[in-house]
Formats: C-alpha cells, structure tokens, sequence
C-alpha cells in the first residue's frame, strides 16, 4: 500500500515537470518568434510597408482591385490559421466599417472553404489513417 502511494507521488511529480518542461519550451519558442520578429521588422523595410501613408497610397493605386487583393490575403491567412485581428482592423481603417466589414467576410468565408477543402481532399487519408491505427480517436469514432 505505501509502495503504491509512493508510485502515485512520484508519478504526479513527474506530469508536473513535464507540464515545466512544456510551459518552458511554449516559453523559448515564444520568445524566438517575437525576437525573430523585432528582427525582420528593424532589420527590412516591411515596417515602412506597413504605415498607414503607404498602405493608403498603395490602396489607391490598386484601385477597384484593392479589395479583391484584401480578400485573396485574408482567404491565405485563414488557411494558414494566422490569427485575422490585424487584418480585420487592417481592413476597417483602409475600407471603412461597412466595406471592410464587407470585404473580412468575404475573406474569411473563401479562406474557411478553401480550408474545408484542403482538409478535405488534401489530409483525408492522413486523418482517415489515424483513425484506423486503433488509437483513442478511432475508439471514440466507434463510440468506445
């Protein structure tokens, strides 16, 4: 009995410093990114890119096809599950409330069909396999 008391300590100690070893990885590969950021934005021109001014005049020399290329960015990022708040906002001081609100759903709406059907198409076997291995999902899928 107190050897199995002793397991069950030890085992608890254990998960705790994996939980560590997981928060401090989460940790280092955050602060790479950020750090890797800080670098390409002081290190290239993409920060004069990004000033309101440029985006405004580059907005403008685009013309009719300023949206079309917002909503084709927008479509990408939401593929690419890159988080959508900047180019939400972006579209609402470029476009205005009503059109930008216009053009971030259209963005967003192609960019979660164009996902639906990459996972789909593309990763289906890969889930379907997974699912086949007799794992936990396929247990679940089966209602085990």
């Amino acid at each position: 009995m107190i050897l199995s008391f002793i397991a069950i300590i030890l085992s608890i100690i254990e998960s705790q410093v994996l939980l560590l070893l997981l928060a401090l990885t989460l940790l280092v590969i955050g602060a790479a990114v950020v750090a890797g950021a800080i670098l390409i934005f002081s290190l290239t021109p993409i920060a004069s890119w990004l000033r309101p001014e440029n985006l405004r005049s580059l907005q403008e020399q685009a013309g009719v096809f300023a949206p079309l290329g917002f909503i084709i960015i927008y479509s990408i990022a939401t593929v690419l599950a890159v988080p959508g708040t900047i180019l939400t906002l972006s579209a609402g001081a470029l476009f205005g409330p009503l059109l930008g609100t216009l053009w971030t759903v259209f963005g967003a709406t192609l960019g979660a069909t164009a996902a639906f059907l990459v996972a789909r198409f593309v990763a289906g076997d890969g889930a379907r396999a997974q699912f086949e291995k007799g794992d936990r999902p396929s247990q679940t899928a089966s209602g085990n």
